[in-house]
């Protein structure tokens, strides 16, 4: 899996994400994380065939101007050309989006990818394994 961080924060400017089966989520704020895999993988339907189909899934977390965090996923199958899922919520809390993200959108938001895009935020830390 490719990793690409390229977080952007600066000044305040209009975003919309777009959701699957909801409206669009639109606000004004900056970014504040993001993180990018790409992956293939085979989508065989238990037949002999091998049908493999890559897929790039970028997540992107935002505050806004009046003090709200958004996580916004879109994963978009790269094969066929069109997006899989597209995913955004809203919290007061870093910590109901983190849990949110695992419950709803598991196969893409695993530890790996909430753990870089996390990682300059106060809940980094439940995302890292420390060793002494």
């Amino acid at each position: 899996m490719a990793k690409n961080k390229s977080a952007q924060t600066g000044p305040l400017k209009s975003i919309m994400l777009r959701r699957d089966g909801k409206g669009a989520l639109k606000f004004n704020g900056e970014r504040i994380g993001s993180a990018r895999r790409s992956s293939t993988i085979n989508v065989a339907d238990g037949g002999q065939a091998e049908d493999w189909t890559t897929y790039e899934v970028s997540a992107r977390l935002f505050k806004t101007s009046g003090g709200k965090y958004v996580l916004g996923i879109e994963v978009y199958n790269k094969t066929d050309e069109e997006y899989s899922t597209r995913w955004g919520q809203a919290s007061d809390s870093l910590d109901d989006l983190a849990k949110q993200a695992k419950s709803e959108v598991s196969d893409w938001a695993d530890d790996d990818l909430l753990g870089e895009l996390f990682e300059d935020t106060e809940i980094a830390d439940q995302f890292i394994v420390h060793i002494e």
